[in-house]
Parts: structure tokens; C-alpha cells; sequence
């Protein structure tokens, strides 16, 4: 049995819930999750329990007529094709998270609300009528007493409410869909509190302004790509006052009378800002479709709404760089390992996994770049990782769907454009920069430290495992011998740890030092000599090490 709280809000909740999947003939899924007891009596009796499964777009009627928190989940969904099958990814994105503006009389008392003094004390002019309404939020056109033009993004009141309610909602019926489902990849609860970050960030404008921001910082240096400025002087939990930018979306701009050199500028403006935000910045728009993006004068770009963002951290970004270099250069392994470092999984069969990748990406092998589809190659990763039960990140999964969207974009307005052409130069330069000898310094210096803190720790650890199994039952004997053999190999393994990173440091050091002054041998420098000589001799002790070890075990 469920433990439901039994508040009023979301029994109703639940109730109007069961009444809708009945209305959708969605008996099978009542019954299975026990929700007939929400149902009059004659309505329990007219449910049809055999019915087959609903196709997707019966499903999206369902949580389009559920409202706000049942769309964006949705929505989110839909980003999801690793999760979900691609059918109902394609019907879910057919959601439209718009909806009829409130009257400006509670937009006026959420302002004020939310700066504690009347509305014309901040602002000169306050624009009654939306430029833009959603579920959570409606956009007004405003200007501050300052005399700045601004766009100020009001959140609908008692928004956070509601969705806290659809939570609770959503985590019952995820609840059930877990017992009666045996998911076997990942359950309807982790997917839920992924969606449950993603609405707290995006019902919290004050992370918004620090989003715009971060990416206003990213792309000071450019007036070529523009990112409004938020003012925080003005921003809430619940109201953002940002910078008006003055432009037309994408979306509304006719591209046909359009010249092909214009356009190709303004496509190729859009996919290498993003790109810059990928690989570079590892910060970046997590929605940068048509509608928002603007164009400005003198072929300028305006990313508006971030509310959704995702990032990816530098190691992230190599290793998305490296699946990338190896898909063109068709390195089966380099595929094969890329995708599981991507990934959050274990017990991979790593040859079943080569196998599928060689069947599956052998059509990108002789293909000119200017041939190939970043959707089609991002398909094929999401199912291969769906087939090997590999779990991707979801800021990597939402990076997916940033480049499926922009290459989308792309084409529909420059049909020769090639997005992979474009990405490939930002993918090898993040490569090329892991080889320079600052990135590998900074390696030493990181694995040193990481190296010196496990050493240290390691025979305290050891040492209270041991002791715990030693205060334990006598049958364990066997596994406490086990155990000191245990420690002792990790102590070997440390000690020639260490050693190797010692060799490392030393030819690193000495090759960044071999033309430095003082005094040189045979033509090269004294000290990157001897620092060279003593690598060279340690390596020998390192090897005979190893073979002496090798030998007491074999």
C-alpha cells in the first residue's frame, strides 16, 4: 500500500489524476498501480484492464491536460532518449509549455510582492500587456526610473506551490511505476529527482541571474554574440529584471529573402557560440532553439532564457572531445572507452560493446565530414549505451540534444552547413591543449597531491580493516590472511605509484629545462641531463622491481 498523505490538495490531485487516465483510456495503468480506489464506483466498473498499452501521443494528452509540472516533466522527457524510447522523445517534445497571460492586476501585486514597495517607484513605465507567457513565468517590457529599457520575467503566483504538490504526486506514482515495472536501467524515482533539480533551478530566477552572468562574462570580449545583463539590484526568488535586448527570434526572421552569405554568417555565428560555451567554457544554453535567440542588427546573436543550463567539467569536455575525434577517425576502442567514462555504469562487456560500435559506426568510416549527421551519430551513441545498460550523464545527454537542435537549425536555413566541420577544430584544440606542458604540470601536481593523501591514509585504512576482521568470529580467519595479502599488495602498488610519478616529474621537468642556461653537455643543458639520467636510472630500479615481484608471486 501506498503511504499518501492524506492532505486535501493532493488526494484531489490525485483523484483528478485517475480521472483523466480513465478519460484516456488508460484502465491497464490504473489497475496496475492501484489508483481505482480514486474513481467513483461506476467509473471503477466501466475500466477496461486488458487494454494494450497507449500509444505516446495518448500519453502526452495526458500530462499536456494534467498541467505545468506534468508538462515540463515532459519536456524533460524528451530529452531523455537514453531513457525513454525515441517515440515517445519525438511526442513529448510536441508539448508547448505556453499559456493565456494572467491579468496585469496579479502580475502587479507579484511585483510589488516581491520588491516590498509599489511598482512605479522602481519602474518609470511597466508595460501592462506580456511579450511572452508560460507556466511559470510571463515576460512584461518595462523601464527602470534610470531610464534603462528592461525585460522583467515575473513568476505566476503560487506557482511554487503548485509544483510542490505535482511533486508529491509525481513521486507516488514513480513510487508505483518502480514496484510494478522493475525498471532495469534506472528507476522512475532518479528520474524524478532530476526533474525536481532542474524545477528547483528553474522556479529560483536568482540562479538564472547568476546564469546570465556567467555567460554574459564568457562572451564580454564580442559584440557579436550578446547576453543579457541582469540587474540584481531588482531580482528575486520570483522576479529577474534583465537588460532589453531589442531583436527579432529566429523564428520569426524570413529567411528565404535572405542572401546565402548572410545566412551561412548568422547560422555559423549560432553553432560556434554554442560551441565556445561546450568547449571552451564548459557552461552552456540548455535550449538554444529558434525561439531563442535573437537577431540583432549587423548580423549580431541574442541567447535570451536560461532557465535551463547545463555544464560540463574540463575532464568531461576531453573526454566528449576524444568520442568525438575517435567516431571520425573510426578508433573502435577509442569509442568504446570514451562512452563508458561518459557514462555512470558498471559491469560493462567492453568486447560485446566493440562489436556493436564497429557494426553500428562503420558507416562513418571513408565519409567525407560534409556527409555526415551529428543526429544520426548521436542516435547511434544513445542506443548503443541503451543496449549496454550504459547510463550517460544528464548535462551530457542535454548537450546531445543542444547539438541535434542547432544542427537542426542549421540546415533548415543553410542546407549545405555542416555542424561536425565546425566542431571538429574545437574538439582536437581541447586534445592538443591536454598534451601542452602546463595542462600536464598541472596533472603532476593534482596526482601528486591525490598520491601523497592516499598514501597516508592507506595503512590507517588497511589497518582498521584488518583490526575489525581480527575482533570478528573465527570462521573469518581465512579472510583476515586474505586481507594482509591484500594490504601489502596495495602498499606495493602506492610505493610504485609514487615512483612513477617521480620518473614523470623528472623527464617533464627536464625536457621543459633542456635549453636553459648554465652549463650544457653535448650541446644540451647540465641539469636536464642529469635530471634525464636520473629518470633514466630509476626506470631500471622500477623494472627490476617489478620482475623481482613478479617472480615471488609466479
Amino acid at each position: 500500500m501506498l503511504h499518501l498523505k492524506r492532505d486535501i490538495p493532493e488526494v484531489e490531485r490525485l483523484t483528478e489524476f485517475a480521472e483523466v487516465l480513465a478519460k484516456h483510456e488508460f484502465g491497464w495503468l490504473i489497475h496496475r498501480m492501484s489508483l481505482s480506489r480514486f474513481l467513483p464506483v461506476h467509473k471503477r466498473l466501466t475500466i477496461d484492464k486488458e487494454k494494450l498499452p497507449s500509444q505516446p501521443e495518448e500519453i502526452r494528452m495526458v500530462l499536456d491536460e494534467m498541467g505545468a509540472a506534468f508538462v515540463k516533466l515532459g519536456q524533460l522527457l524528451s530529452l531523455r532518449p537514453d531513457l525513454i524510447p525515441q517515440e515517445y522523445c519525438d511526442e513529448f517534445r510536441k508539448l508547448q509549455d505556453e499559456v493565456s497571460p494572467l491579468p496585469f492586476s496579479e502580475i502587479k501585486e507579484k511585483v510589488e510582492s516581491e520588491l516590498g514597495h509599489p511598482i512605479k517607484e522602481a519602474f518609470s513605465y511597466f508595460n501592462e500587456r506580456a511579450i511572452a507567457s508560460a507556466s511559470v513565468a510571463q515576460v512584461h517590457r518595462a523601464r527602470l526610473k534610470d531610464g534603462r529599457d528592461v525585460a522583467v520575467k515575473v513568476q505566476r503566483p503560487g506557482i511554487e506551490r503548485t509544483f510542490r504538490t505535482d511533486i508529491l504526486l509525481l513521486r507516488h506514482i514513480a513510487e508505483l511505476i518502480d514496484r510494478h515495472f522493475n525498471p532495469k536501467i534506472i528507476r522512475a524515482k532518479d528520474i524524478l529527482d532530476e526533474f525536481e533539480r532542474y524545477t528547483a533551478n528553474e522556479l529560483d530566477f536568482l540562479i538564472e541571474a547568476r546564469y546570465l552572468d556567467r555567460a554574459h562574462h564568457n562572451f564580454s570580449s564580442t559584440s557579436k554574440i550578446v547576453i543579457p545583463t541582469p540587474y540584481h539590484d531588482y531580482c528575486t526568488r520570483g522576479l529577474l529584471v534583465m537588460e532589453f535586448i531589442d531583436g527579432r527570434k529566429l523564428s520569426e526572421v524570413d529567411f528565404s529573402k535572405m542572401s546565402r552569405r548572410k545566412k551561412r554568417i548568422i547560422v555559423s555565428r549560432v553553432v560556434n557560440a554554442v560551441l565556445k560555451m561546450v568547449f571552451e567554457d564548459g557552461f552552456f544554453h540548455g535550449d538554444p532553439h529558434e525561439g531563442n535567440v535573437l537577431l540583432l542588427e549587423r548580423n549580431a546573436v541574442a541567447f535570451i532564457d536560461f532557465g535551463i543550463a547545463g555544464s560540463i567539467m574540463p575532464d568531461q569536455r576531453i573526454k566528449l572531445a576524444n568520442l568525438l575525434i575517435s567516431i571520425l577517425n573510426g578508433d573502435v576502442d577509442g569509442v568504446a572507452i570514451s562512452m563508458i567514462k561518459l557514462g555512470m555504469s558498471r559491469d560493462v562487456d567492453i568486447e560485446s560493446l566493440k562489436v556493436d560500435i564497429r557494426s553500428s559506426l562503420s558507416k562513418y568510416y571513408d565519409v567525407e565530414i560534409k556527409e555526415m549527421k551529428l543526429s544520426e551519430m548521436f542516435k547511434d551513441v544513445i542506443r548503443i549505451s541503451k543496449l549496454h545498460r550504459i547510463r550517460l550523464l544528464p548535462d551530457m545527454v542535454l548537450l546531445g540534444k543542444v547539438a541535434v537542435t542547432l544542427e537542426g537549425f542549421a540546415l533548415s536555413i543553410y542546407p549545405d552547413y555542416n555542424i561536425i566541420k565546425d566542431m571538429r577544430p574545437f574538439a582536437e584544440g581541447l586534445v592538443a591543449e591536454r598534451m601542452s606542458p602546463s595542462y600536464i604540470k598541472r596533472s603532476v601536481i593534482k596526482t601528486g597531491s591525490e598520491l601523497k593523501e592516499f598514501i597516508t591514509e592507506l595503512p590507517k585504512e588497511v589497518y582498521e580493516l584488518v583490526s575489525g576482521i581480527e575482533s570478528g568470529e573465527e570462521h573469518i580467519d581465512r579472510l583476515h590472511s586474505d586481507m594482509i595479502w591484500l594490504r601489502t599488495d596495495i602498499i606495493f602498488l602506492a610505493k610504485t605509484l609514487a615512483l612513477v610519478l617521480i620518473i614523470s616529474s623528472l623527464t617533464i621537468a627536464s625536457a621543459l629545462l633542456v635549453n636553459t642556461g648554465g652549463k650544457f653537455i653535448y650541446g644540451y643543458s647540465a641539469i636536464s641531463v642529469t635530471g634525464f639520467s636520473l629518470a633514466a636510472l630509476l626506470s631500471l630500479v622500477l623494472i627490476v622491481t617489478l620482475i623481482k615481484e613478479n617472480s615471488k608471486r609466479y
